[in-house]
């Protein structure tokens, strides 16, 4: 089992070491979260180089991996065919407290990265233990499809209830039997005019 987070990324160091498919998955996978990106392999896919050659973040390094390129890294990805040197870069991260994915050997992995469903300002992240990417993509498609339609607006409802609760109440426990019980209420007239509609 595993912890989930979600990590704020925005302008902080992520290495792929590694040009090929897994590489360039892992890559498409952080692009909205405006780390700078280092891509290190000597040989890279097409993919990687037209992601690259579109996103200033990007930056892709056509040199054999050296420790050096892992200074200051928040996040890295060990995405080469090779798994001894997968495992080298993975014994580092551990010893230098850096989160690592050993995208080889997901056992060996500090953090494992899974499907992320995106609605608004509502995340949902699934992860099935590092190996079963098409279970992570059909199960994320299965929870698309039961979202509310009107998500955005009870996000933005239930925002606007704790603006009114630190309004209204000084203590934090008050602010949420407030906020439970004005967002139950709305939720429950929204269902109320689907069955009428």
């Amino acid at each position: 089992m595993s912890y989930p987070v979600f990590i704020n990324l925005k302008d902080l160091k992520v290495v792929i070491v590694g040009g090929g498919r897994i590489a360039e998955r892992k890559l498409k996978s952080i692009l909205h979260e405006s780390a700078n990106v280092f891509i290190i392999s000597p040989e890279m896919s097409e993919g990687i180089m037209n992601i690259a050659c579109e996103n200033e973040k990007v930056h892709m390094n056509k040199k054999a991996f050296d420790m050096d390129f892992l200074k200051d890294a928040t996040l890295v990805f060990a995405a080469t065919d090779d798994a001894s040197i997968n495992d080298k870069i993975t014994n580092h991260c551990r010893a230098s407290g850096i989160l690592v994915n050993n995208c080889m050997d997901s056992s060996k992995s500090t953090f494992r990265s899974g499907a992320v469903l995106r609605e608004g300002a509502v995340e949902i992240a699934i992860g099935t233990g590092g190996k079963r990417p098409g279970l992570s993509k059909y199960l994320k498609d299965q929870i698309r499809r039961v979202l509310p339609d009107n998500l955005s607006q009870m996000t933005d409802q239930y925002d606007e209830l704790r603006i009114e609760a630190r309004q209204k109440f000084k203590q934090s426990k008050d602010r949420e039997t407030y906020i439970k019980e004005k967002f139950k209420a709305y939720t429950d007239s929204v269902k109320g005019n689907d069955h009428e509609n």
